[in-house]
């Protein structure tokens, strides 16, 4: 009897512990919180030489060469095709790429995490969207860049 007893328990046990199971998770990458350094980062999403890098970048914007930072903090956001007829029309106005005083509001980072940026197409345009751990790791470096980044304790 203490033996069916003790089957009966365990497997009671064992059934409540079937629904608390883990499944899978919907994004494991934001779990880990290894990021790439901006110049491997963008190389490898950004900076082909049919896009932002080479000779002539798209938008004129080179995400590949070296002191990429001081090239987009508090510079204005352009589109990618200008008008020729009216080169003014395709500034977005009061965007900027990285915007050192609002780095939430930098345009670099709606470009990756937007379905419709205000100006222009999500970005990167020729492979699929980037994860959201890469999104979080380009807005870490972001605040770092611009000096907002939070102190670590």
């Amino acid at each position: 009897m203490k033996a069916l007893l003790s089957s009966v328990v365990l497997l009671f046990l064992a059934a409540l512990a079937l629904p608390g199971c883990p499944g899978e998770l919907e994004d494991p990458d934001r779990f880990t919180a290894v990021c790439d350094p901006p110049n491997t980062f963008f190389r490898k999403t950004c900076g082909s030489t049919s896009c932002h890098g080479g000779d002539d970048p798209e938008a004129n914007l080179d995400l590949r060469e070296a002191d990429v930072a001081q090239r987009l903090i508090d510079v204005p956001a352009h589109c990618a095709e200008p008008d020729p007829n009216d080169p003014e029309a395709c500034v977005c106005p009061d965007r900027l790429l990285i915007d050192s005083q609002n780095p939430d509001a930098s345009y670099l980072l709606e470009k990756v995490s937007q379905e419709v940026p205000e100006c222009d197409d999500r970005m990167p345009l020729l492979t699929s969207n980037l994860r959201s751990r890469d999104i979080e790791c380009l807005r870490s470096w972001i605040l770092e860049v611009t000096g907002n980044a939070p102190e670590e304790m």
